[in-house]
């Protein structure tokens, strides 16, 4: 008879922790943990106060497994009184016989230990809390236990300095798995779930433990510096007394320079005594922000040495090639001659490049008074670019009124004029723009400017001749920045007048051109316009996938773009009608900009849709509520798009009327051509309802990895798709590829299929491109079990078994994990509904893709017995111990034994 599956009671001594008072549920952490059962071992190894003990407690409480649950101490680094405590732990907990007495050889404990868990009538959890206490005769113990372990069992650890434990043969042979500080930290996500709209500092960087304490409202008895305190009360007098000194630099090492002063083996003792650091590699890491602040704090009670320590930083930085790092030690230094020197350096790459919320971060941090005319030019636009109008304006008009104002001064007077709704005085600055003759952005910025005041003006043919022309200036300058800025100007203009197609190809091309420059934020707009074409088409789920990526970067870099990313998120699900979860999301835009400068605007307009969508779902007085707040904006703003929401929302105006509010266009010029891909068994390409023959298997290749990478780099594809070889034969190859693959695609005279743009190959925007191993993901990700249900029906084998390459092999690997998590997710919910047949169907399609998949071993037995079928159950775990004896060669767990 096959031993119970039920969890042993635990002695108190030996179980794992109670849950805190203010625990923070990890979902995201916990479903990685899952992930990792058939891992022999799993180490979580993080500074202090990354919630690890936390983590595993979580998850052994929720696995239902018998656990044993050890907190090592200093004792513990004698490897005997390791082996005999666990030993002694793993023995009365399970109430197996009692073991000989221990011998001298760890190695021999650890496999004695190992051998006795074969007798364990149910799966068990062996948790080592601060297993940093281990020393290396103890470390060759845990190595001893890990190899010798049956299948089914599994050691977690949580540690300080996973290096000890020497992992690296056991991660590379897949029998251990790392999760680091990385993956510990809370994302934004979490975070701005777990504070519930507490404000909390940037600087703590999802640390867990900084996030508790936020979450629990101590604040302002304590706060999350405290915490940081309390770390480097751990370190040992002499090193503590010293440390201060590290706070000027966020990279630590044994062999830094500027750290020499250290005692031997300082940083192995500030592994060791839990500070939070995040490894670099190469034996660096960097301190958290809260710990180089915690330490700064103490260094500047002297300050004539802190001052001294940033200007030798500051030298070394600038004569390493690192302006900017110089910059921010001159300032802590105290030495604003020599921060502005060096901003004048860095701030016209920047502001070239568009990063307006590091230009403005940088001088708004120098004295006004060493601020250069160039900087103030430079100041006044950074504020309007991040939004803050009303702080840049001055700046600019300042400038104007003393005869220094340049193109790029009069640009921002008209972003602002224009945002006012005075679009005649913004018409007025691109001649005045003109008249620069000594800029020689002139030409270009005037072009920009006119066809911005034409476009608002609605005279749409006038403002199109200008954008065009702006883009042949950028072109003869080469500069493509500006030529993505201008072909972004074009898109939008032909929303207005209904040319959808060549908007969807002037947005795409001005985010495929910042991407490439490896500007992704500058993208955010025309990303953002692209969703709104794709609801427009009814392509929601491409445009759900575009607006999750981009909120996700806006959250990441707290982007300008943010409220309008959140606001279209919320238009979404209003085309959908599904009101309450637009009114969400409208709601998560204005919180948005309730930080953000350019908020009258985005208060009216965004209020305007949540009234509507609060009507909608019925709430009256929710509505009634978002329209007198919007009503009250709208006494700062005179921008007329959001004016017209406003009048909607009041019941003024017709859907029509409404400039700027989504609604559906008919009529597009250039209709879509529907383009499949089935990539999950032999692969087969439809175009509209047409199959495509492909003439070889590399047109095939190329096909689906431009589908799945979107545009490549001609050299990227030769090194992926011809692993990396540099034979002239294989470009000219890949040329007569693509010739054969467009032809394949209709060889259309109204479109090229692959176009070839700069030496980047993209499928045609005239496209609508859907694939099956994407499909597949987004179910997972969805986890809708209609959407799981059509996903694994169009699973028909592997990833294109007919091809080999490092690429595909990833994405079948990727692929067969989404189809069995898809099939066991799937089954987990319908046996959740109480639709044990169904969830029946979807274990045996999990069983069919993995045969030794503990979960879907598990799901089907156990949905068998409850549907009244012990035979079904039966045979499930006769074939699971066959399929696992092959495949490992030793028993399955216990509870799935035959």
């Amino acid at each position: 008879m096959a031993p119970s599956s039920d969890p042993l009671p635990i002695q108190n001594d030996f179980a794992p922790p109670t849950p805190l008072p203010h625990e923070i549920e990890r979902p995201r952490l916990l479903t990685r943990l899952d992930a990792l059962g058939n891992a022999r071992i799993v180490v979580l190894t993080a500074g202090s106060g990354y919630g690890k003990t936390t983590a595993l407690a979580q998850h052994v409480r929720r696995c239902g497994d018998t656990t044993v649950w050890l907190t090592l101490t200093e004792d513990d680094a004698d490897a005997s009184v390791v082996a005999r405590r666990v030993r002694e732990a793993v023995h009365a907990a399970l109430s197996l016989p009692r073991s000989a007495a221990a011998s001298a050889a760890p190695e021999a404990e650890g496999r004695a230990l190992a051998l006795a868990l074969r007798a364990a009538p149910c799966r068990v959890r062996l948790v080592l809390d601060e297993a940093h206490h281990l020393s290396n005769s103890g470390t060759a113990w845990l190595h001893a236990l890990v190899h010798a372990l049956p299948a089914g069992h599994q050691v977690l650890v949580a540690t300080y300095d996973a290096a000890a434990l020497r992992l690296a043969r056991l991660v590379a042979d897949g029998r251990a798995a790392l999760l680091g500080p990385d993956d510990l930290a809370f994302d934004a996500q979490e975070a701005r779930a777990a504070l519930q709209g507490r404000a909390a500092p940037t600087t703590l960087e999802g640390w867990p433990v900084g996030v508790a304490l936020v979450a629990s409202g101590a604040s302002p008895l304590l706060d999350p510096d405290d915490l940081a305190r309390d770390a480097l009360a751990r370190l040992p007098d002499a090193l503590r007394g010293a440390l201060a000194e590290a706070s000027v630099t966020d990279r630590w090492a044994e062999d830094a320079p500027s750290l020499a002063h250290l005692p031997a083996g300082w940083l192995v003792d500030a592994r060791r005594a839990g500070l939070p650091l995040v490894p670099l590699g190469g034996g660096a890491f960097r301190p958290h922000a809260l710990l180089r602040s915690a330490l700064d704090e103490e260094l500047r009670r002297h300050p004539l040495w802190r001052a001294e320590l940033h200007s030798r930083a500051s030298r070394a930085a600038e004569a390493d090639g690192r302006p900017l790092e110089a910059f921010r030690h001159a300032l802590a230094a105290n030495r604003p001659e020599d921060a502005q020197r060096l901003a004048a350096r860095l701030v016209p790459d920047l502001a070239e490049r568009l990063e307006h919320a590091l230009v403005r971060r940088l001088l708004e941090a120098l004295p006004t008074d060493v601020l250069s005319d160039e900087l103030r030019r430079h100041l006044g636009a950074a504020r309007c670019a991040t939004g803050d109008f009303q702080g840049g304006v001055p700046i600019l008009e300042a400038l104007r009124a003393e005869g220094r104002a340049d193109a790029r001064t009069l640009y921002w007077l008209h972003v602002a004029a224009g945002r006012a709704g005075h679009y005649a005085t913004s018409l007025r600055l691109a001649d005045e723009i003109e008249g620069l003759t000594h800029d020689p952005r002139a030409s270009l910025t005037a072009a920009r400017v006119r066809s911005a005041a034409l476009h608002l003006l609605g005279r749409y043919d006038e403002a199109r001749a200008a954008a065009e022309l702006a883009l042949r200036f950028a072109r003869d300058d080469h500069d493509l920045p500006q030529q993505a800025l201008a072909a972004y100007a074009l898109a939008l203009i032909d929303v207005q007048r209904g040319e959808l197609g060549e908007a969807w190809r002037g947005f795409t091309e001005s985010s495929v051109q910042f991407r490439a420059l490896g500007r992704p934020l500058a993208a955010l707009p025309a990303e953002h316009m692209l969703a709104v074409l794709d609801v427009t088409r009814g392509d929601l789920d491409a445009a759900r996938g575009r607006l999750d990526t981009a909120i996700a970067q806006a959250e990441a870099a707290d982007d300008m773009h943010l409220p309008s990313l959140l606001g279209a998120r919320g238009s979404w699900h209003a085309a959908r009608s599904e009101w309450a979860e637009a009114a969400a999301w409208y709601g998560r835009a204005l919180d948005a900009n309730a930080h953000n400068p350019r908020s009258a605007f985005h208060r009216v307009s965004l209020g305007a849709k949540l009234t509507e969508a609060q009507r909608r779902a019925g709430n009256a007085e929710a509505a009634r509520a978002a329209l007198d707040a919007a009503l009250l904006a709208a006494r700062d703003c005179n921008a007329p798009e959001a004016l017209a929401d406003l009048a909607f929302a009041q019941g003024a105006a017709t859907p029509d009327a409404r400039p700027g509010w989504p609604r559906e266009v008919t009529g597009v010029a250039t209709p879509l051509v529907p383009l499949r891909l089935f990539t999950l068994g032999r692969l087969h390409v439809t175009l509209g309802e047409r199959a495509v023959k492909l003439p070889f298997a590399k047109c095939g290749e190329v096909l689906v990895w431009l589908a799945l990478h979107g545009p490549t780099a001609r050299q990227r594809l030769l090194h992926e798709l011809w692993h990396g070889s540099g034979d002239r034969r294989h470009a000219e190859y890949l040329r007569v590829v693509v010739r054969r693959l467009r032809a394949a695609l209709g060889g259309r005279s109204d479109f090229d299929p692959v176009p070839n743009e700069g030496g980047i190959y993209r499928l045609s925007e005239r496209f609508t491109v859907t694939v099956d191993v994407l499909t597949l993901r987004a179910a997972v990700t969805n986890g809708d079990p209609s959407a799981l249900r059509a996903a694994l029906d169009e699973v028909r084998g592997v990833f294109l078994p007919e091809m080999d390459g490092e690429w595909v092999d990833t994405w079948r690997a990727r692929a067969h994990e989404d189809a069995l998590l898809s099939a066991v997710t799937l089954g987990a919910s319908r046996e959740r509904a109480g639709k044990l047949d169904d969830a029946l169907e979807a274990y045996r399609r999990a069983r069919d893709l993995d045969a030794v998949s503990e979960a879907a071993a598990r799901g089907l037995t156990r949905t068998a017995n409850a549907a009244g079928h012990p035979d079904v159950a039966r045979r499930a775990r006769e074939e699971f111990t066959v399929a696992w004896r092959d495949t490992f060669g030793d028993d399955p767990p216990a509870d799935l034994k035959a």
